[in-house]
């Protein structure tokens, strides 16, 4: 819990989607050593955006959003590095 009452991921989740907001063609990987903290906490935090109206025509699935222009957040549990450096190879442009 933090100092004003938020719990740490309904920050992170408020933040996230700021970025997407004001950069709709962002790209963010949020990673994580439980699974269960990037479902059950963060993009259950975030899936609360869904029903706003500014967020209409985003998709808010388990681990990923995605807007409309492409931009995205997606979550990954990370706990082998080797596994990350396959992830970012693979989808982000250099």
């Amino acid at each position: 819990m933090l100092r004003h009452g938020l719990r740490v991921s309904e920050l992170c989740s408020i933040k996230l989607s700021d970025f997407l907001w004001h950069f709709p063609c962002g790209r963010c990987v949020i990673t994580s050593g439980s699974w269960t903290q990037l479902t059950e906490q963060l993009f259950m935090d975030l899936r609360e955006f869904s029903t706003k109206p500014l967020f209409r025509g985003w998709s808010f699935l388990d681990s990923e959003i995605r807007t409309p222009q492409g931009g995205f957040a997606v979550g990954l549990r990370v706990d082998d590095p080797q596994r990350i450096e396959g992830w970012y190879q693979s989808r982000v442009r250099r």
